[in-house]
């Protein structure tokens, strides 16, 4: 038991050696190679096949004091290297202890790139919107689109403004990373990709909108069949808001998703694009004996709005009396005047609820 024990300690003793060997390696790497070249994406591929280990080193070596302990690192550039590698990483990793130390490197006195790759990582990480918001101003048109790409997926619109009028900018390298941007915003882009067509952008924005949202649509139709079910109902709510007809199909499969939420959210975007297999779903739903299934019904139906207006004032008179009391419930949320008349007539209803 004993040498059992031992060799199971000098197992992990020497895998431990390994990983500190191999993180030494990776930041060496950083230090010194080319950011974007092939060995420092050599070096940040291993810094994110350790997972916390390197998470933990680099969110130290956010701090300007973890230099004084590493005089081969003295060299501004060698520390700009290490930098610019972390915030990829910590990025990637969503690593949110980071937060506060990336926040740092928003500030002008560190290079453009930089600061750049600090907006980027915290929009990956989703923290700190005001201080990124600050910075919507600043001259550099690369830092202020990145600012606004990082507020997008915090559903933050400040920076909405920013990123329609650089889609159209006349710098292609400006439009293609507002492109791209928007792509990796996935449902957080749908909004502000939508506002171009109702506060009167120019037709060249509503154009450059338009071709985002068709590849966007293609993206979310494929986010639909992930493992991830939070990614799968956002993605549904994304495509009801867009209501592109290629959507419907894919939409209507997942009314037999595993996950309650993701079968409504699929139902509602249904039902918002007049489709009738959502709206059969959401009435079938409403005469549920489970209440959760229910209120959820109810509150796709009220999302859902006029489409499903015909089918409501119908339902004021179906058997179930939970159809009719649900019914009755949207039909008011919504506020459907012309169902007036339906509602007079149900508070002669035999059964107190609906009354």
């Amino acid at each position: 038991m004993r040498k059992a024990v031992t060799l199971i300690a000098g197992m992990l003793l020497v895998g431990c050696a390994g990983a500190g060997k191999r993180l030494e390696e990776a930041m060496d790497k950083l230090a010194w190679a080319e950011p974007g070249s092939e060995i420092w994406g050599e070096a940040i591929k291993e810094l994110m096949s350790l997972e916390r280990t390197a998470a933990r080193t680099l969110k130290a070596a956010l701090d300007e004091a973890w230099f004084r302990d590493e005089t081969f690192r003295e060299y501004p550039e060698e520390r700009y290297g290490i930098w610019l590698g972390a915030a990829e990483v910590l990025g990637r990793m969503k690593y949110k202890a980071a937060a506060d130390g990336l926040k740092e490197f928003l500030k002008r006195s560190y290079p453009d790139g930089l600061r750049i790759k600090a907006a980027w990582a915290l929009g990956e990480i989703g923290a700190h919107a005001d201080p990124l918001a600050d910075h919507l101003g600043d001259p550099d048109p690369y830092m202020r689109l990145e600012v606004a790409i990082a507020l997008c997926k915090m559903d933050d619109g400040r920076g909405d403004s920013v990123l329609l009028a650089s889609l159209a900018s006349g710098n292609e390298k400006v439009a293609r990373r507002a492109r791209e941007g928007l792509r990796e915003a996935r449902y957080h882009a749908v909004g502000p990709l939508l506002s171009a067509f109702k506060d009167g952008w120019p037709e060249e924005v509503r154009k450059k909108a338009r071709e985002v949202l068709d590849v966007l649509t293609g993206d979310l139709i494929e986010a639909l069949k992930g493992s991830d079910r939070n990614l799968r109902r956002k993605a549904a709510e994304a495509l009801g808001e867009i209501g592109d007809g290629r959507a419907a199909d894919p939409l209507a499969e997942r009314l037999g998703d595993r996950d309650r939420s993701v079968r409504m959210a699929a139902a509602t975007a249904l039902s918002k694009m007049g489709d009738g297999r959502g709206i059969r779903f959401l009435f079938s739903a409403l005469g549920s004996r489970d209440e959760v299934v229910r209120i959820h019904a109810i509150r796709a139906l009220v999302d859902a709005g006029d489409a499903v207006v015909p089918e409501l004032r119908k339902g004021l008179r179906d058997p179930n009396f939970l159809v009719r009391c649900g019914s009755a419930i949207v039909l008011g949320e919504n506020k459907v005047r012309e169902a007036v008349p339906d509602l007079i007539e149900a508070l002669g209803d035999s059964v107190a609820s609906v009354r």
